[in-house]
């Protein structure tokens, strides 16, 4: 793939990755409200519409207290890492969605919010249907990753922080050894904004995503999901995420037989 076409397909990617993407706001890690910031993946899972994330991002905060930003309407408005601020980009309005469960995994760093949703959906989301035989790129593959850093918040009034979507593309690495790094469950992707001065803290629980390639005449995004980025090392500026096959198994043992903290004290929203 020449470099015009390689440049033009992340584009379109990063255009398309925003719609299965959100913003979570949490409580901090010493309990104040709305003072923490992650990201989600929107997917689904047979019939149940998720949101899948970082176990650290929403641990201990309950289900009802969570705010989520979702993709604006329209094409995204893009700007540098250093022109952005709300004066020239302008607020999106954070919202509640109706979780009515969540699950955390005990093997990884991963959470899942069962959402209490219609067949079509939310305005502003669409939920990727993820294939139960999804597997991991290779290294050298381009994926693209979207997510709300902590870094690019802006102060918007007393205790309230503006958050702000960031997009990059980037490529799989080769592994490496890195502490409690395990190459069968996780593999790394370089975080392309560190050399602007960003911390990936707030890109916990974003999807990394591909493009699957079919042979057809005509370009299409077919995004998949490579897996859920739930560390930093900030010394080698890579990120790591948990693969889709330990995210499928995850599924697989949560649905149907699960434990969930359920705001209605089911099982599932069903």
């Amino acid at each position: 793939m020449s470099d015009a076409i390689q440049d033009a397909a992340a584009e379109a990617l990063k255009e398309a990755v925003p719609w299965h993407t959100v913003g979570i706001i949490t409580r901090s890690s010493a309990g104040d409200c709305e003072q923490g910031i992650g990201t989600g993946a929107v997917v689904r899972w047979h019939k149940h519409s998720l949101i899948l994330t970082a176990k650290h991002v929403v641990e201990g905060t309950p289900p009802e207290e969570l705010w989520f930003y979702l993709r604006p309407d329209g094409t995204l408005n893009t700007h540098a890492v250093q022109d952005v601020n709300p004066a020239n980009i302008g607020l999106e309005s954070r919202r509640r969605l109706p979780v009515c469960a969540v699950v955390l995994s005990e093997a990884e760093d991963l959470a899942l919010l069962d959402l209490d949703v219609p067949p079509t959906g939310i305005d502003n989301l669409r939920f990727h249907a993820l294939d139960g035989d999804a597997s991991t790129p290779q290294p050298g593959e381009m994926v693209i990753v979207a997510g709300y850093p902590s870094d690019l918040g802006h102060p918007v009034g007393q205790g309230a922080m503006a958050a702000f979507l960031s997009i990059q593309a980037t490529f799989i690495e080769q592994p490496r050894p890195l502490h409690n790094h395990s190459p069968a469950n996780h593999f790394l992707a370089r975080h392309e904004f560190s050399t602007d001065g960003i911390h990936a803290r707030g890109i916990s629980g974003a999807g990394v995503w591909f493009r699957r390639i079919i042979s057809s005449g005509i370009w299409h995004a077919n995004l998949e999901l490579a897996g859920i980025a739930t560390h930093y090392y900030p010394d080698e500026q890579l990120l790591e995420v948990v693969r889709v096959e330990r995210v499928i198994s995850f599924l697989r043992s949560t649905y149907p037989e699960n434990i969930t903290l359920s705001l209605a004290g089911d099982n599932s929203c069903d």
